[in-house]
């Protein structure tokens, strides 16, 4: 198994004892991405990758398929080309999930809107206004599977996890949301990435706007630290890279763990 994308101690801990576990219709979206930025230029000419290109991408349906899922995104590396033909740059590579459960049943209804409004379409054009089936865009139809993991990925079920991405490696920028956090009895993990942290806040342990001052706090101080505007931003698709998998050249790390486990 590529370790890339390997399932070791590290991310099966992450994966099994820090998300939360899957109910009734529940899955979870998981994804390869290449990321240009993390290439030299001479490197992006090469392999042609979009800004951010999720190449891969499946669901876990089960609390006990994440292995099985892992060995299908390492069968996906081996398979899969960039553009310009070349396989994927393992340093370019991340490994990322949803940490927010997706509702099967959301996903498949969302999809299923779509292709209804599609088939209309295809309905009136052809049946209707007599034009020709080949002047018809059919494109949905090739990328039907893209589609519902676009679905997948998006219906969220519960939002158990609320993510804070700290765009800079900095102790003491990290230390005054921490503390916030902290003082007002949240429950938290931190993410260590190649380029700063992700810090995932138990949503049900938030109360007020405090979390929101906590931010603009670490913002405000890193702005004084290094002279300009830092990104510290709540991340809204709630995807983070999975602990003990490469994020690009940086093995990820699950830095800090302040949930109360049961």
């Amino acid at each position: 198994m590529t370790e890339i994308i390997q399932l070791n101690n590290d991310s099966k801990y992450f994966l099994e004892n820090i998300l939360v576990p899957l109910e009734k219709d529940e899955i979870y979206f998981i994804s390869l991405s290449a990321r240009n930025k993390y290439l030299s230029q001479e490197d992006r000419e090469k392999y042609a990758l979009s800004r951010t290109e999720m190449f891969a991408r499946e669901i876990v349906t089960t609390n006990n398929s994440w292995d099985y899922v892992f060995r299908k995104l390492d069968g996906l590396l081996k398979a899969k080309r960039t553009k310009t033909g070349f396989r994927f740059p393992i340093g370019a590579l991340v490994t990322y999930a949803n940490i927010n459960p997706s509702s099967a049943i959301k996903a498949v209804l969302q999809f299923k809107k779509e292709l209804m409004e599609i088939e209309e379409n295809l309905f009136r054009k052809v049946l209707i206004n007599n034009n020709d089936v080949n002047d018809f865009d059919y494109d949905f139809f090739k990328k039907a599977k893209s589609k519902l993991f676009n679905a997948y990925q998006r219906q969220t079920s519960r939002k158990c996890f609320v993510d804070i991405d700290v765009d800079i490696k900095n102790e003491k920028i990290l230390k005054i949301l921490l503390d916030s956090l902290t003082k007002y009895k949240s429950e938290y993990v931190v993410i260590e990435t190649r380029g700063g942290y992700h810090v995932m806040v138990k949503s049900s342990t938030l109360s007020g706007n405090f979390l929101y001052k906590s931010v603009d706090e670490a913002k405000d101080e890193a702005g004084r630290i290094y002279g300009r505007e830092i990104e510290i931003m709540f991340n809204k698709n709630a995807m983070v890279p999975v602990p003990g998998t490469m994020h690009g050249d940086f093995y990820v790390k699950l830095v800090e763990d302040k949930l109360i486990h049961f």
